[in-house]
């Protein structure tokens, strides 16, 4: 038996719709599902409540028991109604498939602690958020779930209704996330440009010092970062390669290499170039911040705790020269950011972790202070600081008054996906189904290969009462799943097409439909009265599949 708090278990999404996803265990149950549990899986063939995994922390043991799924729950490939699980093992949901792992509980690094103990915050705050928000805010944590992750009321269709194809977040207890998790979720085109709030205190904290560092980056590294950014792995690799070669002194070659290799998930490589870059005196201190990162992904977790205390060193430092910058009015905010333009990256790209990965568990009220910052100050052309007040207000219900921060963030930017898919739902919610349709409208025509814009769009024709108008936007889904059947909307169109066939009395094509649906393992197509004559499995619960 392993005593409590020996480990702290935790999935990892292998395969699927949502590959590096990282999701920690706490003592108790969590249900893993479709639509309703702890854990939603964006899989069709996932049932809405599939598997409860349960961790009893005293023993230290881990089992799961499948809720009488369609498609069955399979631990290493062999189908278990239950049982128990260990480090390394696989479990399958769908298609989804997810590596548990068994890691120490004390190997996590929460840079966040440390950074409310450094930040000056009557110093910065007052600057951006009014007492009365601050109030407000304190207790945002027992808020909903911002509104990108819910899902319209579509009771105007039936009680057997599924909710719209749009990813849902179930509310869970709140926990702290290591910073190998939070890195395993970010969009690897991302990771170069991705920083924590700890970069963004370390590189605010230099300002109007000499940082030669960052001063030598030439106009040749920003050549290939771009070429990097526009998929050019290959190409920018060989060129930072040569750039490194013919500038052996400049440890942004080093940053650059290790940001490349970091890309193609070639950690090791990415650790011996930091390590380099991290051994010339006039590197930024992000340099220590990429290491623990890459340390943390590949669990040499003693070197992410000796890395660690290194950042926390240069943090301290840096959120005393900051606080006292600004108590002595050196310079306003803008006059930094014009004086430091890399001040504008830093806060831009922090303000989208925050915006895409909430594990981060921030303080809402350093949130709003980097909200109102970069709206007012550093990047008032750019929509992020008003998508990132928009999802705290979203948080507190506060719907119309996100909706207007949405809408001059649609403004500068028509093309933003966040933005579109965020104010088309939050216009739904508010009834204004004329410009829900203008949005989703716009959704399509900038992304005319999201499935996601199209099965929306068919949704909303429903609450419309409009089934014959949701049929093309169905049928473009199925077009994308029969060149790929494993998209992801492409057995729920399958199966409300069929529905809309049936209203037209058109019963052998809707049959055929509703066939195809449950085939690819859509639970609803498997339950419909259209099959009951269609062979199930001997228990009677439909297709079962473990591929």
């Amino acid at each position: 038996m392993v005593s409590k708090s020996t480990f702290a278990p935790r999935l990892v999404i292998i395969e699927g719709q949502e590959k590096g996803k990282v999701i920690p265990l706490t003592d108790g149950t969590a249900i893993i599902g479709r639509s309703k549990g702890d854990v939603i899986v964006h899989d069709a063939r996932v049932s809405r409540s599939h598997v409860a995994i349960q961790f009893d922390e005293k023993k230290g043991v881990l089992t799961f028991t499948d809720l009488k799924s369609l498609n069955g729950t399979f631990l290493n490939g062999e189908e278990m109604k239950e049982g128990q699980i260990s480090d390394g093992d696989r479990l399958q949901v769908g298609d989804t498939i997810f590596d548990c792992q068994m890691t120490k509980p004390d190997t996590s690094v929460d840079i966040s602690e440390s950074l409310r103990r450094t930040r000056s915050k009557d110093d910065i705050a007052q600057q951006y958020i009014e007492p009365e928000e601050e109030e407000e805010l304190a207790d945002l944590s027992l808020a909903d779930e911002p509104l990108a992750h819910s899902q319209p009321n579509l009771s105007a269709l039936s009680q057997a209704s599924p909710e719209p194809g749009v990813r849902t977040v179930a509310k869970k207890p709140k926990r702290a996330v290591s910073l190998r998790s939070w890195y395993l979720k970010i969009p690897v085109r991302k990771r170069i440009q991705l920083l924590s709030l700890a970069t963004i205190l370390i590189g605010v904290g230099y300002l109007g010092l000499e940082d030669s560092g960052t001063k030598s980056t030439t106009v040749k590294v920003d050549a290939i970062r771009r070429q990097a950014e526009q998929g050019q792995l290959a190409e920018a690799l060989l060129a930072a390669q040569q750039y490194q070669a013919k500038n052996p002194e400049d440890p942004n070659a080093f940053l650059l290499l290790g940001d490349l290799f970091a890309l193609q998930n070639d950690y090791q490589k990415a650790v011996v170039a930091y390590q380099k870059a991290s051994g010339f005196a006039n590197v930024s201190p992000v340099v220590h911040v990429k290491l623990i990162r890459q340390y943390l992904v590949t669990q040499n977790n003693a070197a992410a705790i000796e890395e660690y205390s290194r950042l926390g060193e240069a943090i301290q430092n840096v959120g005393k020269i900051l606080g006292d910058a600004l108590k002595d009015k050196k310079m306003s905010a803008r006059d930094a950011v014009a004086k430091n333009p890399f001040i504008r990256d830093l806060f831009v790209e922090t303000a989208q972790l925050f915006l895409d990965f909430k594990e981060l568990e921030e303080p809402p009220q350093q949130l709003m202070l980097i909200a109102r910052a970069l709206q007012k100050d550093i990047a008032p052309d750019d929509p992020v600081g008003y998508k990132l007040e928009a999802q705290l207000l979203f948080q507190q219900n506060q719907t119309e008054s996100a909706v207007a921060l949405l809408d001059k963030a649609y403004a500068l930017n028509p093309r933003d996906r966040w933005v579109i898919e965020n104010l088309a739902l939050a216009k739904y919610r508010l009834k204004d189904y004329e410009g829900t349709e203008r949005i989703l409208t716009a959704w399509i025509e900038n992304f005319p290969d999201s499935t996601r814009a199209y099965l929306t769009m068919a949704y909303l024709k429903f609450t419309q009462k409009d089934a014959k108008g949701a049929l093309p936007f169905l049928q473009k889904i199925i077009e994308v799943g029969n060149r790929n059947p494993k998209e992801t909307y492409y057995p729920e169109a399958m199966y409300w097409v069929g529905q809309v066939l049936l209203q037209e009395q058109r019963l052998g094509e809707a049959t055929q439909y509703v066939q195809q649906s449950c085939q690819l393992g859509y639970e609803l197509g498997c339950q419909s009265p259209l099959l009951q004559r269609v062979p199930t499995s001997p228990e009677g619960s439909g297709p079962s599949n473990g591929q």
